[in-house]
């Protein structure tokens, strides 16, 4: 068992390492995240950066798909230059539990918590 980030959509379903995503609106096409590495937002948008089990990039943004709404993650093509005007945080490398008990007391935890 491992702590790692992942996105969470629809208010329950984890999108992390072993998700698969879609590679188009049309639903064609999937891989399988491997590792998120970081994200963009702003206001208005948010694009992950992760990988799939290849080491491929891929930036994968949120698409409300079908009459229940459903919320899927989809990789899209988004340029550097709009990637630059958003803010990007890096995700921490996950650690296994036993690792975080053996490296992080209480207090130290405490800001670890908060940059998650």
């Amino acid at each position: 068992m491992k702590y790692e980030f992942q996105i969470i959509a629809n208010g329950f379903e984890g999108y992390g390492e072993g998700t698969g995503c879609f590679c188009n609106k049309d639903l064609q096409g999937s891989f399988t995240i491997k590792r998120i590495e970081g994200y963009y937002y702003s206001k208005d948008s948010f694009f992950a950066l992760c990988h799939d089990n290849g080491n491929k990039k891929h930036y994968i943004t949120p698409f409300i798909h079908g009459k229940a709404k459903d919320i899927l993650l989809i990789e899209t093509n988004i340029s550097k230059e709009e990637l630059k005007k958003l803010r990007y945080i890096k995700v921490p490398e996950p650690i296994s539990v036993k690792e975080y008990y053996e490296n992080y007391n209480f207090f130290s935890r405490i800001p670890l918590w908060l940059r998650w």
